[in-house]
Formats: structure tokens, C-alpha cells, sequence
């Protein structure tokens, strides 16, 4: 977990907003401040901005299922059909 991810877990707890609706508030912020002090605001950076949030819940929704199958490293492959 980097920085960024633990203010947004700390808004979510504090706030009961969403983490995927904080961190895209957060990085609309940071880009809006990164424009500002002369940055390029180009198609991959809004991609990434707009997308960033909801992958990591995704992520972190799949290892929480993981988590409380107990699923374990040797048992993994079979599970996920590889």
C-alpha cells in the first residue's frame, strides 16, 4: 500500500464514501495540481486517472475472496484454471 491508497482508506473509514469514488478524487486532484505546475495532461493520463480506483478495489476485492477460501499457493493453479 503506497501513500496515496492509505489516504483514501483513511477517507473511506473517516467519510463512508466509496475507495474507488476518493481515489479517483485524489488523482483528478494531483493532476489538476501536476497541469498547474506546467505537466502534460495527455489520453493516457486521464485513461489512468478515470481507471486507477476501480482496479485496485477490483484487486483487492479478488484477494478477500481469496483470503476467506483460504486458497494457498499449491491449490491456486487449479483454482483459477491454469
Amino acid at each position: 500500500m503506497d501513500q496515496l491508497d492509505a489516504i483514501a482508506y483513511g477517507l473511506n473509514r473517516c467519510l463512508h464514501i466509496a475507495y474507488p469514488i476518493i481515489r479517483t478524487l485524489i488523482d483528478i486532484i494531483l493532476l489538476i495540481c501536476g497541469f498547474l505546475m506546467g505537466g502534460v495532461v495527455g489520453v493516457g493520463s486521464i485513461i489512468a486517472m478515470s481507471t486507477t480506483g476501480m482496479g485496485i478495489n477490483t484487486c483487492l476485492k479478488f484477494m478477500d475472496y481469496l483470503k476467506k477460501k483460504k486458497m494457498h499457493h499449491s491449490n491456486m493453479r487449479v483454482t483459477i484454471g491454469i
